[in-house]
């Protein structure tokens, strides 16, 4: 889809010369969501009953653009393509997939205070958090080595397993997988992978040391998730929990999904579509190949049999022209016969053997020359 960017006094004309709705279809957004654009850069709007008015063919009053304002002078819309649908509520597909998880599937995306019945993947992840607890952390930090991608302190570990393992499920349950490999944690979706992970943000700390500083990290009690996927995402607890934010987790990671699974097929069609033209290319370059090697062979042996024919008529009009002048010897009528035997074996009809020839290469007419050692 086209983005464009339309300056103040552009989106003024544009909402005096046709209603919202024409507006608002053609640019991809909601009439209330054009409207609220004109109301922050102070675009005066048509009053209720104004269209009615310019079809009926009456005067109506167009308010001025004030000229005050000096806030922001453009907005960036998107142009709708022909074909595409129209959402008349002018939510983006992200929202429209995340309003129906929360519309839907609440139970799904909402992170209990206790765990029950937790993922295998989840118990298998607290038994080795457990074990690592008895270890040297990394800055306060705990890992779940070989198993589910969380890095948290003993005091956030919990809230870490408890949205690790919602969202394990929910994604479960909307037909996706999560699957551990490698020491590396991926949401499958589509067929399409994410690498996935819940880690504790870390605080840094200056500490004096005399002439000189040094860092020191610790837990700061913030939880993040991420994935990757040709490029990273995060989000993290902010004014809102983590817990808040997860069907906007979960919509981002079923659209990208989908999107990524769609893409993948297109480089795949293109990928056949490229190998079958290259595949018919090498074909019809093969075929062209042999026809031309076919059209060679046909004029090389045209050639030698004009050339045959040349060297019978040769011999046979030097003796036509011997005994006409009566100067006709045997000598000659043994040359003329050398030389029919040639033309017989230059000819590709016949291609008489002689013995004296067998070295001879039939086609470049070169001497087949032995290497040294051949007499030894």
């Amino acid at each position: 889809m086209e983005k464009v960017i339309i300056n103040r006094q552009e989106l003024y004309h544009m909402v005096w010369k046709e209603p919202m709705t024409t507006l608002a279809k053609r640019y991809s957004i909601s009439d209330n969501g054009l409207r609220k654009i004109c109301i922050k850069l102070q675009v005066p709007l048509p009053k209720k009953g104004h269209w009615m008015k310019v079809k009926a063919g009456k005067k109506v009053k167009v308010t001025p653009l004030p000229l005050t304002y000096k806030g922001e002078q453009e907005v960036r819309l998107t142009v709708r393509e022909d074909g595409e649908a129209y959402d008349p509520t002018g939510l983006s597909a992200l929202a429209r997939v995340q309003r129906d998880l929360e519309d839907h599937n609440r139970d799904l995306i909402t992170v209990p205070d206790t765990i029950k019945r937790p993922d295998p993947l989840i118990v298998a992840a607290k038994e080795v958090f457990d074990r690592e607890k008895k270890k040297r952390s990394y800055n306060g930090l705990y890992s779940c080595m070989r198993s589910l991608n969380i890095h948290a302190s003993p005091a956030t570990a919990a809230r870490a397993f408890r949205f690790m393992d919602t969202l394990i499920k929910a994604l479960k349950a909307l037909g996706n997988d999560v699957v551990v490999e490698y020491q590396s944690t991926y949401a499958v979706i589509e067929s399409e992978r994410f690498e996935i992970g819940v880690r504790e943000k870390l605080t840094k700390y200056t500490i004096k040391c005399g002439t000189w500083d040094s860092s020191e990290y610790k837990p700061s009690g913030l939880l993040s998730f991420w994935y990757k996927n040709f490029g990273t995402k995060e989000w993290a607890d902010g004014k809102k929990p983590l817990e808040d934010r997860l069907s906007r987790i979960i919509a981002t990671l079923q659209l990208k999904g989908k999107q990524e699974h769609a893409e993948r097929l297109e480089r795949e069609r293109k990928q056949a579509e490229r190998e079958e033209r290259e595949r018919t290319y090498r074909e019809m370059e093969a075929r062209q190949e042999k026809e031309l090697a076919n059209l060679n062979n046909i004029l090389v042996e045209a050639e030698r049999w004009r050339q045959a024919k040349v060297m019978r008529d040769y011999a046979n009009e030097v003796e036509r022209a011997a005994r006409n002048n009566n100067i006709y010897t045997e000598q000659l009528g043994e040359w003329a016969e050398w030389v029919r035997k040639k033309a017989d074996w230059h000819d590709p009809q016949v291609k008489r053997q002689d013995e004296l020839l067998t070295e001879v290469d039939w086609e470049t007419l070169n001497l087949k020359k032995k290497p040294s050692y051949f007499f030894w």
